[in-house]
């Protein structure tokens, strides 16, 4: 993985021009989906799933950046002694999303674009 990979990890272009919000999770958070679209274009839509997620914080919606990053082994160790976890799961990956609107921790085993969307399910946010 490159640099540029570890600092805006899905590699999307203009990130800054971007929604982002938290619509699907179900049951303990084993999948979240993130819908996000070019600011004034929904039809531009995508999601991000992360799959296995053992931790969020932060805010539901926010603009200016589908940029994320993976976080260090220390921050990622932090929050896990938060959670009173051990270090068995300093095999997942920490991403972070920290704009000038907002900051998002999420600390999930993997995570993905998705172009199709997702099913619709029971715990959908509106």
């Amino acid at each position: 993985m490159t640099d540029s990979n570890i600092n805006n990890y899905f590699g999307i272009e203009e990130c800054d021009n971007y929604v982002c919000k938290l619509s699907v999770y179900t049951s303990g958070y084993d999948l979240l989906y993130l819908d996000i679209w070019k600011s004034g274009d929904i039809s531009s839509k995508f999601y991000v799933v992360f799959e296995n997620v053992l931790y969020f914080s932060g805010v539901t919606q926010w603009k200016g950046g589908a940029y994320f990053r993976l976080g260090t082994v220390e921050e990622t160790k932090e929050i896990l002694t938060s959670l009173q976890k051990s270090d068995d799961y300093l095999d997942y990956n920490l991403f972070i999303s920290d704009t000038s609107d907002a900051m998002v921790k999420i600390i999930a085993r993997d995570a993905k674009i998705d172009t199709v969307g997702h099913p619709p399910i029971e715990n959908e946010i509106s």
